[in-house]
C-alpha cells in the first residue's frame, strides 16, 4: 500500500507548515481492572533514563480548571474506575526512542497501575437512553408527523435501578410518548388483515476496529494562547465545541483553538471519543513542544469506542395484502 500522508496518524510536526520540528511523544497508563480502588502509579520499572518528562495526572487537570461536565478525563486516585480501560495517567517524552523503550517496559508491567483492595465494579446509571420515536407522514414524499430528526429524541427524566422513565418536560415530549404508546397498543391489537412478526436479538459487545487507531498531535503556542490541533475525528465540529467546553473555566491562556481536520475513518468510533480531547491536554503540559498521542493497535483494542452487548425484542406489523 503506498499513498501521501492522508491521516492524522501520518502527521508528525515536521510535516506541518509554521509548527517546530521537534516532536514530542505520549502515552496513557490505562486501568486493567475495575473492581478496586485506584491507588496511583509506580513507574520503579524504569531506569533512570526512560523516566517520562512530564507525568499529568487528574491532580494536574483539577489544578488549571480542565475539565468535561459528564466524566473523568483522568482518573483521580481513591476512586474505582467506571470502566475497564479508563485513563489514569498521561506520560511524556521529548524524543522517540526514550518514549519507544519506555512504553514498550510499561505496557508489560500491570504493577505500573496500582491497586487496593478488590470487590465490585461500581453500580451506576448509564451515562445515556435515548428513545426514537417516528411517524411517517401519508406518503413518502409528506412530513413525518414526529420524529427525533424533526422534533427530538426522548431522554429519560431519571433512571431507577438503571432503567429510565421518559420525561414529559414539554409538548413534544409528551407527543413523542404519546405516538409511541399508540404504536405498542397498535401491535398489541392488531388491525384485520395485519400479521404481526416478533423476534428477540442478542449482539456480544462489538470492536469497531478502525484500520487508523486513535490519534491527535497538537501543539500549543503559548505565545498567543493558540492551540493548533490535528485529531482522528469524524466530527470535527464536535470535538471543538466539546474542547471549549472543557477550557472554558481553565488556568491556561488558550485564546484560539486551530483544528486540521484529516481523512479517518472509524464507523462511528471516531464520532463521540473522549480520546481526541486528551492529546489537546498534552499539548498544554509539553513544555511548548508539539505532542503525539495515539493508540497502537493493543491499547485501541483496551480503550477504544465500544458497542456495547445487547438484547432486543423486535415486533413489525405487516399488511399482508
Amino acid at each position: 500500500v503506498t499513498g501521501e500522508k492522508t491521516f492524522g496518524f501520518d502527521m508528525r510536526a515536521v510535516d506541518l507548515p509554521g509548527w517546530p520540528d521537534t516532536q514530542s511523544h505520549a502515552m496513557l497508563l490505562r486501568a486493567a481492572r475495575a473492581d478496586g480502588v485506584y491507588a496511583g502509579i509506580d513507574l520503579g520499572m524504569l531506569e533512570a533514563g526512560l523516566q517520562p518528562d512530564r507525568v499529568v495526572t487528574a491532580q494536574d487537570l483539577e489544578r488549571d480548571g480542565i475539565a468535561i461536565a459528564d466524566g473523568e478525563l483522568l482518573l483521580r486516585a481513591g476512586t474505582t474506575p467506571a470502566y475497564l480501560g479508563q485513563a489514569v495517567a498521561m506520560l511524556i517524552w521529548h524524543d522517540f526512542a526514550r518514549f519507544r523503550a519506555a512504553k514498550t517496559i510499561l505496557k508489560s508491567s500491570p504493577g505500573a497501575v496500582r491497586f487496593e483492595g478488590g470487590g465490585q465494579p461500581l453500580v451506576r446509571d448509564p451515562w445515556a437512553s435515548l428513545r426514537y420515536v417516528r411517524v411517517g407522514g401519508q406518503d413518502p414524499f409528506a412530513d413525518d408527523v414526529y420524529s427525533s430528526f424533526k422534533d427530538k429524541a426522548l431522554r429519560p427524566a431519571r433512571f431507577v435501578k438503571q432503567a429510565p422513565e421518559w420525561a414529559r418536560s414539554d409538548a413534544l415530549d409528551a407527543a413523542g410518548l404519546a405516538h409511541a404508546q399508540q404504536i405498542a397498543e397498535a401491535l398489541e391489537q392488531p388491525r384485520l388483515g395485519q400479521l404481526v412478526l416478533e423476534r428477540e436479538y442478542f449482539s456480544q459487545s462489538i470492536e469497531p476496529a478502525p484500520l487508523e487507531t486513535d490519534n491527535g498531535n497538537c501543539w500549543y503556542e503559548s505565545a498567543d494562547g493558540t492551540l493548533h490541533v490535528i485529531v482522528a475525528t469524524q466530527a470535527p465540529q464536535e470535538i471543538l465545541q466539546h474542547a471549549a467546553q472543557m477550557f472554558a473555566a481553565s488556568r491556561r491562556d488558550i485564546r484560539r483553538i486551530l483544528l486540521t481536520p484529516c481523512h479517518t475513518v472509524g464507523y462511528g468510533a471516531k464520532e463521540a471519543s473522549m480520546f481526541q480531547l486528551l492529546p489537546m491536554i498534552a499539548a498544554l503540559y509539553a513544555d511548548g513542544r508539539p505532542v503525539r498521542l495515539a493508540n497502537d493497535r493493543y491499547e485501541q483494542f483496551q480503550a477504544g469506542t465500544k458497542r456495547h452487548s445487547f438484547q432486543i425484542r423486535y415486533r413489525i406489523a405487516v399488511d399482508r395484502a
